[in-house]
């Protein structure tokens, strides 16, 4: 009976990543909310409630804890951290392993992360710039301990955060967000192909000789294209590629692949045809590039730029600040703070 009871929540929990990856277009790689919904959703929880029990802290001491002290083994942020290794951001050095809410907090502060600030959490249109997976930290009242959370989603007014040690339990936290908030900070997180990112950023920075501002320009874009996954599709399957090459320009990616001996499907590919592309197709935005300052106002220019010509989405304007802003406040403090 138990074993049928244990298929059916992962079952549920599948169900959910698969609802969740069709509503947000998660679905090309998985992302810290992805993992923190299945823990949710499959009910993970401390057995008895009350003694600290629970898998995280068993992950992160190493062995079974029983206690009812709950401050030597609150769970709070060894969940979080939990979720992070699952992923693999924890061995690339992305990610701090800890229990300590507060000592994560200080660890994405000194390694460079910087805050949604009062200017980049609000996108133009009003809606906010925070991101399943982001993780947010939380002082739900005055006098209380601080809290670290994974954002779940988030929409106009307001963010949900999944929250772990909540009465022993994993609790879904929704905070209304008017304005920005005193008592919620986010740090926004680099998605999870972080491997792939540092190939982007060597071949742009190394290869292509490009300054920081143009790197960070790009790669806020591809962030946004494919979350820099080569084999990312978009648009009903018409646009490939980590810049979403659409129709005709899949066609040219793999027409030049295939006579320079690169596979199109690759990552390496796929950067020396957007090498090509700037120095062939649109040597005016590369020159732009290579004159912006490098600064995280450069920053700004280059992902408008780079978002406005050679991407183009709909939407363009709007678009295109949103990255030029990914660009600045995020991507820049990231690679070259």
């Amino acid at each position: 009976m138990k074993s049928v009871k244990n298929l059916v929540k992962w079952t549920l929990a599948i169900m959910v990543i698969l609802m969740l990856t069709v509503k947000t277009g998660w679905a090309d790689s998985f992302n810290m909310a992805d993992i923190a919904m299945a823990e949710y959703w499959n009910g993970e929880k401390e057995e008895p409630m009350g003694s600290n029990t629970v898998k995280y802290n068993e992950w992160y001491f190493g062995y079974p804890v029983y206690s009812l002290d709950e401050q030597q083994y609150d769970w709070n942020s060894a969940f979080v951290s939990w979720c992070a290794d699952q992923l693999g951001y924890i061995s690339r050095d992305c990610f701090p392993r800890t229990n300590d809410p507060t000592e994560m907090f200080q660890w994405f502060a000194q390694r460079g992360y910087q805050l949604y600030s009062n200017d980049s959490i609000m996108n133009p249109d009003g809606s906010l710039n925070v991101r399943a997976g982001d993780i947010a930290f939380i002082s739900p009242e005055e006098g209380t301990s601080l809290k670290a959370g994974i954002v779940t989603s988030a929409d106009r007014y307001s963010v949900t955060c999944a929250v772990g040690d909540v009465g022993g339990t994993i609790e879904l936290m929704q905070v209304e967000i008017l304005q920005p908030a005193q008592n919620i900070v986010f740090y926004p997180v680099i998605p999870a192909e972080t491997d792939n990112y540092l190939e982007i950023v060597e071949f742009l920075s190394s290869k292509m000789n490009l300054n920081p501002a143009a790197v960070c320009g790009i790669v806020a874009n591809i962030i946004y294209e494919s979350n820099g996954m080569p084999n990312a599709l978009g648009d009903n399957g018409t646009s490939y590629g980590i810049c979403q090459w659409h129709q005709n320009r899949w066609q040219d990616l793999i027409n030049y692949c295939n006579s320079a001996g690169y596979n199109w499907e690759s990552l390496e590919g796929q950067l020396m045809f957007l090498w090509y592309e700037l120095d062939n197709c649109f040597p005016d935005l590369k020159n732009t590039l290579i004159s912006c300052p490098a600064s995280p106002d450069g920053a700004y220019q280059a992902g408008y730029c780079f978002c406005l010509t050679y991407e183009a989405p709909e939407d363009l304007s709007t678009k295109a600040e949103i990255r030029g802003s990914e660009a600045m406040y995020n991507v820049f403090p990231f690679w070259y703070s």
